[in-house]
């Protein structure tokens, strides 16, 4: 034997986290030799490579760009019956202190204003009764419509293959060879 080379950072890297993840390759190592003057055998470079397999999801532009319009246009609508639902309150209220008002009114002697007035009162509430359930609805189908389109959207994934490179140290040991040098 001429020549003795040491590798011991191989086994280091084999036993590395990388190599023992579950999707990870087995290390490939890769060694870079030279001839030297002498006619001997130089390793310049020892490399080990770990191929990490995982899943990745795709994302197509297009479809992103779709979602979010989709949320902007929901929290606008959103945001609009909010408002409504503000205004209807704030006219109910109005409404009901002229219905107050009426009140006082009919009972100084007009009973016919006041059925009158309670009549308007009960066809408000069931307005806003029939308001409440066409919303409800609404909402229900939204919903429904929702779950159609996630189904339409399912996500795609991708196998991925992200190398890792490892290098390791050379211990170089020649064993009664002379060797040429150039000073």
């Amino acid at each position: 034997m001429i020549q003795q080379f040491k590798l011991e950072e191989l086994s280091d890297i084999a036993n590395n986290t990388m190599a023992r993840k579950e999707g990870s390759s087995k290390p490939k190592v890769a060694l870079s030799f030279e001839l030297t003057r002498s006619h001997l055998l130089k390793l310049n470079k020892v490399q080990a490579e770990i191929t990490e397999t995982y899943m990745e999801e795709v994302v197509d532009s297009k479809k992103k760009y779709k979602r979010n319009k989709k949320k902007k246009e929901e929290e606008a609508k959103k945001k609009e019956e909010e408002k409504k639902k503000e205004e209807e309150k704030k006219e109910d209220g109005e409404k009901a202190e002229e219905t107050e008002e009426k009140k006082e009114d009919a009972a100084e002697g007009d009973e016919k204003k006041e059925d009158a007035a309670e009549g308007e009162e009960k066809k408000e509430d069931a307005a806003t009764e029939g308001d409440e359930k066409k919303e409800g609805e609404a909402e229900e189908e939204k919903k429904e419509e929702e779950k159609k389109e996630e189904e339409e959207e399912k996500k795609e994934y991708k196998e991925v293959k992200k190398p890792h490179n490892y290098y390791a140290k050379v211990n170089e040991k020649n064993i009664g060879v002379r060797t040429l040098s150039t000073k």
